[in-house]
């Protein structure tokens, strides 16, 4: 890490008189040869390492110079030039270490490159030496290793933007590989984010940052990951708050008669605002008056009161936040002052009365109390055992309430101030409600709880009602009333009644009419439903495979209440499933398709009542034989045939291949043994299901194989089947084979006897034409030699 320039060292002495007649000092040619300079050098336990902070300069001024007379020992002096900075001189004088020989120590960074300049003074002048070559900056990778404290950031600065967002600037800090920045508004709320430094000296900020809130910021300059600056960049920033900061706030108010005092933390919430406009208003009124409050930072919260307020009205308090540039929606808050202390309150309610008007209406009334928050009217029926029960609550001095028809009320009312209560203050008398003839009478709060074979009603008692005749009538199908009469106490308000005989998940309708003397009611109906029975399956059910047709016919009785029926199956010892459902209660029969063969089912059915399933009934199981006929014969395949030795494979058809094998039975024979063998053979000791037989003749002609199957868990076998290979034909076949040569040498023979026989005949019969053509002419000649000569 040295520049090492130096030529032969020549031995002088020091000057230290300098002469008057000198003229300005000169460099030699080789004067940069004098000089080492390079980073500082440490060793440690006899290994060396560098001080990058450090560059040590080594030289001999004096022997660099044409005339070493010429120049002073105190001005010697040196200049520095760290990257594209300016050119900084050294304060500090050069350390003789004797022989003509100086050092300079100079602090650096380590990530910049260094150009050094030589300064000499004399007499005659000065004159300056520029050192070619620079200190060259380390590499990053040097740079982590050698542990270089960077110094912290500068001009650290934070400006609020739009939307509580902000952006951070800085200085970079030489050498820094990164800047670790932490911001938040207190220690417990603090984030941090990473910054490379090849991303720039700015920072744009928006999570975690609230409106009108104060925050911390800190910077530390970093190399690597491990090393940082010994000291951060600090600085505190202040967001604006947004239109409705307000909210934020939480007042609390104590109120009197006619004072206020409200108390809020204003740093807490809005750390930003420092003054409020706080104004008390009466509602529906002007607001009596508008303070600007300051806050204080030495107190935790701020504390606005006044007076002059009237006894138990109620007002608004606003505390509107003041921040320049912004007008921000105040923080409203209702409070009410309190009533002056009186005794006897509820005489103030004098006098309260009550009146029955039609129907079972009952109008209420009292007087008007200053300062009430709000009335509760209580009512209670005339008996030993009634109790007072709070029937309404308003703000207004009157109230008509329904009553209970028949029935004999006591009625009281209590006011509130400031959450105090009065004692309930009481009418004088009672109020009796009326039953109105002119509507059908509707029994008051009457509740029907249905039952699988009747219903139990309750209904409100009136004290002028003596009994009530109750009737329960079908409504599906005939006409049906089921009717009976209730003698009733008038002490007794409350009245319950069982109905009995009903049919279950029927439709019916209750009247209830009452009887008083002199008059009669038309009744109301309501209707209801009994209930549905616990759901249960069919008593009778039926499951039948039908082989002819492969189908599973099923049949069950018919269940009371149901609405549909589900089909429930159990393939093998899988999960129960449904394999069929209908929403008709009538059906009760139905059939399922093609169930597979060699597999057992189990088939039950569940009924299903109102909105419950039952369980279903027990399972009806049968296994389903395997499938007989051309199209189910099982498959016969030669595999090898050598030797009088064949091996083969017997598999079931596509329709039976769940069907498992119990045994299976070989016939054959073959020329040399004509007697026919037949053997079982067993599917456990074979070998991936192949079957070897070895027989006489096995491998020649006229060899006859057949085989069959009988599957496991059913009595019947497959047909016979033969192989289709035509190197194994059947005994039938060889004994065929036999008789038809004969039969064709005697067609031959036969053959060529017809075509001697007809030879013959074609060949007499020529001959006789040529007879007959022979005495033809014979006879014509004859005849010719009579005409010649009729005497001859």
């Amino acid at each position: 890490m040295w520049l090492k320039m130096t030529g032969a060292v020549l031995l002088g002495v020091m000057v230290t008189q300098v002469s008057s007649e000198c003229s300005q000092p000169t460099f030699k040619d080789d004067a940069v040869s004098r000089v080492e300079a390079g980073y500082k050098t440490i060793r440690k336990r006899g290994r060396m390492s560098y001080d990058y902070s450090t560059i040590d300069i080594v030289y001999y001024p004096f022997m660099m110079v044409e005339d070493p007379q010429c120049i002073e020992e105190s001005q010697l002096n040196l200049q520095v030039k760290s990257g594209n900075g300016d050119w900084i001189a050294i304060d500090e004088a050069p350390e003789a270490l004797g022989g003509g020989k100086y050092k300079w120590t100079v602090s650096v960074v380590p990530c910049k490159d260094h150009l050094i300049k030589f300064w000499v003074n004399g007499p005659g002048g000065q004159a300056a030496l520029e050192f070619p070559e620079p200190i060259r900056s380390i590499s990053d990778e040097d740079l982590i290793m050698s542990k270089y404290t960077p110094a912290k950031p500068t001009g650290l600065a934070v400006n609020n933007l739009d939307g509580n967002t902000v952006e951070v600037t800085w200085e970079p800090a030489d050498c820094a590989t990164s800047y670790d920045i932490s911001y938040g508004k207190d220690s417990d709320s603090m984030q941090s984010r990473i910054v490379p430094a090849s991303e720039g000296n700015q920072l744009i900020i928006s999570e975690g940052i609230e409106p009108c809130a104060d925050y911390e910021i800190s910077i530390f300059s970093v190399i690597g990951e491990d090393e940082y600056s010994q000291e951060e960049a600090a600085t505190r920033f202040t967001t604006p708050p947004d239109s409705d900061s307000a909210s934020s706030l939480a007042p609390e108010i104590l109120s009197t008669e006619n004072t206020m005092t409200a108390f809020w933390k204003a740093y807490d919430k809005l750390s930003c605002v420092e003054k409020y406009s706080v104004s008390v208003c009466k509602e529906q009124e002007d607001c009596l008056e508008t303070r600007e409050v300051v806050r204080s930072d030495a107190l935790d919260r701020i504390r606005f009161y006044t007076e002059g307020l009237e006894h138990c009205s109620s007002y608004t308090l606003e505390i509107q936040p003041l921040y320049e540039g912004q007008d921000l929606t105040p923080k409203i808050v209702n409070f009410r002052t309190q009533s002056p202390t009186a005794e006897n309150i509820g005489s103030s309610l004098l006098p309260v009365s009550a009146n029955a008007g039609e129907g079972q209406q009952i109008f209420v009334s009292w007087s008007t109390v200053q300062c009430a928050e709000y009335y509760e009217v209580y009512q209670k029926v005339n008996s030993d055992e009634g109790d007072w029960e709070v029937v309404l609550k308003t703000t207004e001095t009157s109230a008509t309430l329904n009553g209970v028809p028949c029935t004999e009320y006591r009625y009281g009312v209590q006011v509130t101030i400031d959450g105090v209560k009065s004692e309930i203050v009481e009418i004088d008398g009672t109020v009796v409600t009326e039953l109105d003839d002119s509507v059908p009478f509707v029994a008051p709060n009457l509740e029907i709880n249905p039952m699988e074979d009747g219903a139990v009603l309750t209904w409100d008692h009136g004290a002028c009602i003596s009994s009530y005749v109750v009737k329960a009538c079908s409504t599906s199908g005939d006409t049906i009333c089921e009717e009976k009469t209730i003698e009733r106490d008038s002490a007794v308000h409350n009245i319950t009644h069982e109905i009995e005989g009903l049919h279950p998940c029927a439709p019916y309708y209750i009247e209830i009419l009452p009887q008083i003397t002199g008059k009669e009611f038309e009744p109301d109906h309501t209707e209801f439903r009994t209930a549905f029975p616990a759901p249960a399956p069919p008593a009778d059910f039926t499951a039948v495979y039908r082989k002819g047709s492969n189908k599973v016919e099923l049949k069950w009785s018919e269940v009371e209440c149901a609405s549909g029926y589900k089909i429930m199956q159990m393939i093998g010892n899988s999960e129960t499933t449904t394999a069929w459902e209908t929403n008709d209660p009538r059906l009760l029969f139905t059939t399922l398709d093609s169930p597979e063969p060699c597999v057992t089912y189990s088939y039950g059915v569940a009924a299903t009542v109102g909105e419950e399933l039952s369980e279903p009934t027990p399972m009806e199981s049968f296994s389903i034989p395997p499938r007989q006929g051309l199209s189910h014969q099982p498959n016969m395949e030669i595999l090898e045939n050598n030797n009088d030795t064949i091996s083969l494979a017997i598999t079931p058809s596509d329709t039976n291949v769940k069907c498992q094998v119990e045994v299976y039975e070989l016939r054959y024979s073959s020329l040399k043994q004509e007697d026919t063998e037949e053997r079982q053979i067993f599917p456990d000791g074979l070998e991936n299901g192949h079957i070897q037989i070895s027989f006489p003749g096995a491998s020649g002609p006229g060899f006859n194989l057949e085989g069959r199957i009988k599957y496991d868990g059913f009595d019947n076998y497959s047909p016979w089947i033969r192989s289709r290979d035509p190197a194994i034909q059947s005994q039938e076949q060889v004994n065929n084979n036999s008789l038809l040569v004969p039969i064709i040498i005697g067609i031959l023979v036969g053959i060529v006897v017809l075509v001697i026989i007809i030879f013959f005949v074609v060949k007499r019969k020529r001959n006789q034409t040529k007879y007959d053509a022979e005495k033809a002419n014979a006879n014509k000649d004859e005849t010719q030699k009579l005409n010649d000569h009729p005497d001859a």
